[in-house]
This record gives C-alpha cells, sequence and structure tokens, in this order.
C-alpha cells in the first residue's frame, strides 16, 4: 500500500512494514518542511530486497529510497541491499553513509537512497531509531528500562538483540495508545527534533528534493 500525494509516484520510499510506514509518515506530518513523497510498505525484507529493481526501473520515477533495519549486523544488511543494486544497475559504494547514502541519478537510473535503521553506524532497528525519540526526561522511560532489565533470563522470551524493542514497547503500553507509535509521535509524545531524527529528515529532503 503506498502513501502519499503523488499520482505518479515519482518519488518513493520502500520500507520493510506498516510500523516504519506509520512511523516515517507521523515524521513528515510533524515536519511540513519534508518533501513529498510516497511511502510503500513491501510487508518484510525479503519482498523488499526483491523489489529494488523493479521499482527501480519503474517509468517516470525520479527517486527511490529504501529504509530497512541493520538487526543482527549492519554489515551483512549493506552487504544484502548493495547486491540488489548493483543488480539493478545502479554503483553503490563500499560502505554506507552515515548521514544516510545517497547514490546521484544517472543515465536513466534514478537517484537511490539507503538508511539502514537505526543511525547507518550500528545494529539495530527501528526501535533504537524511535527511542532516541523520548525526552531523556521523560519519568517512565528509566521505569520501563529496569521493568524489562529485571526480569530474570531464565524468564525472558525474546533474544538479546531484540532487548531495545521490548523496552520502547514497555514504554509504549503507558501511553495514550498503547503500543502504537505512529500516533505518538502525532500526539508530541515523541520528539522529532532530536539529532537522529533530523538526521533521517535532513536524508529524506536530499533524496527527494527536485
Amino acid at each position: 500500500m503506498a502513501e502519499g500525494k503523488s499520482d505518479k509516484m515519482s518519488k518513493i520510499l520502500l520500507v520493510e512494514g506498516p510500523n516504519d510506514l506509520h512511523v516515517i509518515r507521523h515524521i513528515r506530518k510533524k515536519n511540513p518542511r519534508i518533501v513529498d513523497f510516497d511511502i510503500e510498505d513491501k510487508k518484510g525484507l525479503e519482498r523488499l530486497l526483491n523489489a529494488i529493481a523493479l521499482e527501480i526501473k519503474v517509468s517516470g520515477r525520479n527517486a527511490v529510497g529504501i529504509v530497512v533495519d541493520a538487526n543482527d549486523s549492519l554489515i551483512e544488511r549493506w552487504s544484502s541491499v548493495s547486491k540488489k543494486l548493483r543488480d539493478a544497475g545502479i554503483v553503490v559504494p563500499k560502505t554506507p553513509d552515515s548521514q544516510g547514502t545517497i547514490i546521484e541519478a544517472s543515465g536513466s537510473l534514478p537517484k537511490v537512497g539507503v538508511w539502514l535503521m537505526p543511525n547507518n553506524e550500528s545494529r539495530g532497528e527501528l526501535e533504537h531509531f524511535v527511542q532516541e525519540m523520548i525526552d531523556p526526561d521523560d519519568p517512565v522511560w528509566p521505569k520501563s528500562c529496569s521493568y524489562i532489565d529485571n526480569i530474570p533470563e531464565k524468564d525472558r522470551k525474546f533474544r538479546e538483540s531484540k532487548e531495545m524493542k521490548a523496552k520502547v514497547y514497555a514504554w509504549l503500553s503507558t501511553q495514550e495508545t498503547p503500543g502504537l507509535m505512529g500516533p505518538i509521535i502525532g500526539s508530541g509524545q515523541l520528539s522529532c527534533d532530536g539529532p537522529l531524527c533530523n538526521r533521517f529528515t535532513s536524508w529524506i529532503n536530499r533524496l527527494f528534493k527536485n
């Protein structure tokens, strides 16, 4: 499902799932300086990766953005995305740019951007990005972290790499719309003015500007 205003979808951002779509949509709504573009949920990493070449070759496409979680290995995720881009004829840098990778248009190929959640520099996922949007003085956040930290390891059902996700969702469960990241951004309980979010919106504008 695409999200945006452009009929021709000349500028499109591909994301892994609905949480990414709703978070980015609400960040865009909170920041009127962000340029217009469409968002499409590809419903999973593999489907997104397999769609890259097709999306790049769509007639009239000016820019394609790709947002994926680094998960357990930034290098492995970059390698997976890079291979699909090279297969589509895109010349890809050896390493991702910490500010968000931008590959300028060349010939008939559109401009391409890649953002590896959370910050293009470390392993992690969308929830690590969202954690940076929580007010450092929020009184519930340390309690949410403590709750997860104090669960005995033998009783934990989540992997160690998912600990931040568990903490963010513990915090989200105390909010007015429990568990929903997008509406909480819309209500102002997650800040869009922090360094990481500003870096992300700057990448969006550089990618999709005319």
